[in-house]
Parts: C-alpha cells; structure tokens; sequence
C-alpha cells in the first residue's frame, strides 16, 4: 500500500484528468478504461496469486474510499452501461468528467465494501460477474470477503438501487 493515501488518491485523479482533459500532454478521450491499481480480491485465500497489491483488504479498500471521495470533490461523474452504449450510437452525450468505476469477477467485496461506498458517494459502477460461481455461492452460506463471490441476491440488491449494473462475459 501507498505511505500517503491522499497522495495516491490525487495521482489517480491526475491520471484520470491525463486521459480525459489533456492534463500535462496527455489525451481528450471521452471516456475510456484505465485501471489504476489491481484488487485486494484473494488476499486471504489459500490460492493466493495477486502480484499488485501486498497490503491488507482493508488497507485497499480504505485507498480506494479516498480516491472515490477526491474524484466525487473533484466534480467526476460515473456514467453507467446504457448511458456510455448510448453515447457510442450518437443517442446522447456524456457529462463533463465522465468515469466508469469497473469490478470484475463478482467478488463478495463488492458487495459488502465498494457498495456502501457507492452509494454514500451516490457513484454508479459496473460489476462483471462469473455466472458459475455467483451460481455456487448462491447456493451456500458462505460469505468471506477474501474470496466469496456474490449471489442473486445480492446482485438484485445493488441493481435496484440504480446505482450498479451487472454484466457478464
């Protein structure tokens, strides 16, 4: 993890302003993806593989609360699926400082930490979720934040809420 977490927060936000306002030479994309640091998702598994991040889950998910905050202060707008698929058919225009926030695989984290954070930030997302194993812990109790996935349920939850969209490749 970062020494300075306000630090980190501010490059991010600077490497966002780089892609989408020319900021120190950089691009005017409209929107686009950019990941800016890997997941915390398998931290305590036993199958333990991730090469980016060697902190703590908490230590990610409190970078990614300050991030989330400064793009919030900063005047970013997420946009969800329908509005960016809108936009690519010439149907209607993003707003100013347009981000999409991004989870992949479906992991229960989202659920249980980034889905608080959007919603006290009122932020939209996209989750890409594994059918197969949303279909496995759907089906068991299990909910572990180091490397449960979510259910159905859950899924539903955050889609009513209008602030998350769920995909799957």
């Amino acid at each position: 993890p970062p020494s300075d977490y306000d630090k980190w927060a501010s490059i991010c936000e600077h490497i966002v302003r780089h892609y989408t306002k020319g900021w120190a030479n950089g691009y005017y994309y409209k929107i686009t993806y950019w990941e800016i640091w890997g997941e915390a998702d398998d931290l305590n598994s036993p199958n333990h593989v991730s090469q980016l991040w060697n902190g703590s889950a908490e230590d990610y998910y409190r970078l990614y609360t300050k991030t989330a905050k400064l793009l919030k202060e900063k005047g970013y707008k997420t946009v969800t699926v329908r509005q960016l698929i809108d936009f690519s058919l010439g149907k209607t225009n993003l707003p100013e400082n347009a981000v999409m926030i991004t989870f992949d695989d479906g992991y229960y984290n989202n659920y249980c930490y980034a889905f608080q954070l959007l919603q006290k930030y009122q932020m939209k997302a996209v989750i890409s979720i594994i059918g197969r194993f949303t279909d496995f812990y759907s089906e068991t109790p299990e909910e572990n934040p180091a490397y449960s996935h979510i259910t159905w349920n859950e899924i539903n939850e955050m889609m009513a809420s209008g602030l998350m969209a769920a995909i799957s490749l």
